[in-house]
């Protein structure tokens, strides 16, 4: 639709139904994407929790394939911290680190703090 000349000249929209209504569009895109976000976030945390009992120590780290499987998302995290003098990337209270062990790719888990 055309802007009518009635509108200031730098008018990006038609009328202010029109610049609403298309708030409420963006609006609505930007939520279900940070909500998407934020799901995939809580999911990996709930993965990580999961596999953290079967995490023996630094020295024996879990497959890469068994969190793939789990449908872990790898670049969903909060921040990179350092642990061990490794990077580790963190995930609420939990925190992953990708190694090379025995030639294999596995990822260390460590739990950051107490449960919530």
């Amino acid at each position: 639709m055309p802007i009518p000349e009635t509108r200031p000249k730098n008018a990006l929209y038609c009328s202010r139904a029109c610049y609403y209504y298309e708030k409420l569009k963006r609006d609505n895109r930007n939520y279900h994407k940070t909500k998407k976000y934020y799901s995939e976030l809580v999911k990996n945390e709930k993965i990580l929790a999961t596999y953290y009992p079967f995490f023996d120590d630094i020295y024996n780290g879990i497959e890469v394939e068994v969190l793939i499987d789990e449908g872990f998302v790898w670049d969903r995290f909060d921040e990179t911290i350092k642990y061990n003098g490794d990077h580790y990337k963190r995930v609420g209270d939990f925190a992953f680190c990708l190694k090379m062990i025995d030639e294999q790719k596995k990822v260390l888990i460590c739990k950051l703090k107490e449960s919530r």
